[in-house]
């Protein structure tokens, strides 16, 4: 530990000796880390952040893109045994009256079972019952956590209260829960629903007869031993059933799309391959930032043959001497790492501000944790990247130097200027793959742009 603290001590000396290097290698450092920080927070958030339910993994969405109405909601639930249990979910405008003036509300319809197929409670009271999902005693909501702080002041005592809330062919509801603070919605998350209410389908009714055709999204969770392919087969079964039945709602294509998708993959799936792309080509800035730092420092070791010459007098083998020059490589890359944090934490900040609202779960990318150790990894990374070569030819030219000024020519200083040669050949092509990827992203762009929809977008 003692040689430790006397390393970074003097590397924080060797480094305040020239402080510009040192600002503008930092500053580099911090803008290649903190893009990369900023676009893994999003795709942290947006792709990799396992979904807070009980057994994410066993959830799926049911015929995503195809409508259906309450009765076929049951009716999939009865023929499909690979799925556990099945919940409809609509989104509703609901209206809410009284103090301090009426407000209309995005909420969702759902199952009642909808909750416990998640395996999330409220936060108070409880979830619905299958009861509730009659006619006649379907009139109950839960709150979500912002809508009962906002208009019920966090009233401990609202379980139990009716209040004036018309929507779904009921003008009150009783309140029976209010969801946890942060509490998302599965599907149509784009809403962020502020309430729910239960799903009426009576057993009653028929697919045919049925004309709510508005339940646009299901959730359902695999039965225990079973697969993904047993439920997309037997639904598939199901819906080539219901088309030889004559339903005018499905037809040829609406069976072949007949499909059973993991939950964690629909999230986000029309922003993944752009994320992972955008993710490649930061990686590929701060690869081109390490190089110019380790240009740097290549460059400054010119002026340091003597120093180290020294030192080697005095007794420091090669690798104390690649332990001090490593040392002083990662003090660089903590610092710009750090720098590189409210970089990234900027940029998140603009992002959630300017990113279009149908951008799924935007309020969910922060700087948490896991983003926080990717910093430090890439941190690390960087240091060890920019500072292999100035350690590594720093040690052995102080090795092969003598104590005299004018030692370069012995040194063979043409064939030692090969590698910022081969450093800069680096960097120009890592910038033409940057650059050709930007462009050709910037000319599609152009001609999404470029396309006449028909009307005033």
């Amino acid at each position: 530990m003692p040689r430790i603290v006397d390393d970074l001590r003097l590397a924080l000396r060797t480094l305040r000796r020239t402080p510009w290097v040192t600002g503008v290698a930092v500053l580099t450092l911090a803008l290649g880390i903190g893009a990369n920080t900023a676009v893994f927070s999003v795709v942290h958030a947006l792709l990799l952040k396992p979904l807070p339910y009980a057994d994410p993994h066993r959830l799926v969405l049911v015929w995503p893109g195809q409508p259906f109405n309450k009765s076929l909601v049951r009716r999939v639930d009865e023929a499909v045994p690979a799925l556990a249990a099945i919940s409809g979910i609509s989104n509703w405008t609901f209206t809410l009256t009284g103090d301090p003036e009426p407000e209309e509300l995005v909420g969702s319809i759902v199952s009642p079972g909808h909750f416990d197929l998640l395996g999330v409670q409220p936060a108070l009271g409880r979830a619905f019952r299958p009861e509730e999902g009659e006619a006649g005693r379907h009139d109950v909501v839960i709150l979500a956590h912002e809508l009962w702080q906002r208009r019920f002041g966090g009233d401990p005592h609202i379980l139990g209260r009716r209040i004036p809330l018309a929507g779904d062919e009921a003008d009150a509801r009783t309140v029976v829960g209010v969801m946890p603070q942060g509490y998302r919605a599965v599907a149509g998350a784009k809403e962020r629903p502020q309430l729910w209410a239960p799903l009426v389908a009576p057993e009653s009714w028929k697919v045919a007869g049925d004309a709510t055709w508005y339940v646009n999204w299901r959730v359902a969770r695999l039965a225990p031993g079973a697969t993904l392919a047993e439920a997309r087969e037997q639904l598939r079964g199901e819906a080539r059933r219901l088309r030889q039945e004559g339903f005018n709602n499905i037809d040829e294509q609406s069976v072949r799309e007949a499909d059973v998708v993991p939950l964690s993959r629909d999230r986000a799936a029309d922003l993944a391959g752009p994320l992972w792309l955008l993710m490649g080509c930061v990686g590929l800035v701060l690869l081109i930032a390490c190089a110019n730092v380790a240009h740097l420092l290549l460059a400054r070791g010119e002026g340091r043959e003597r120093e180290l010459s020294i030192r080697r007098a005095l007794g420091a083998g090669r690798a104390r001497l690649i332990r001090q020059l490593f040392t002083e490589s990662l003090i660089l890359g903590l610092a710009g790492g750090a720098l590189g944090i409210a970089v990234a934490l900027a940029a998140v900040r603009l992002l959630a501000a300017y990113a279009a609202a149908e951008v799924p779960r935007i309020a969910e990318i922060r700087v948490d944790g896991a983003v926080l150790l990717f910093t430090v990894a890439a941190s690390l990374a960087a240091a060890l990247i920019f500072g292999a070569l100035p350690a590594l030819r720093g040690a052995r030219r102080a090795l092969a130097s003598p104590l005299r000024g004018g030692s370069a020519a012995a040194l063979g200083v043409p064939r030692g200027r090969q590698l910022p040669r081969w450093l800069v050949a680096a960097q120009v092509a890592l910038a033409v793959v940057v650059a050709v990827a930007s462009g050709l992203m910037l000319r599609s762009l152009h001609a999404l742009y470029s396309v006449d929809p028909g009307f005033d977008a």
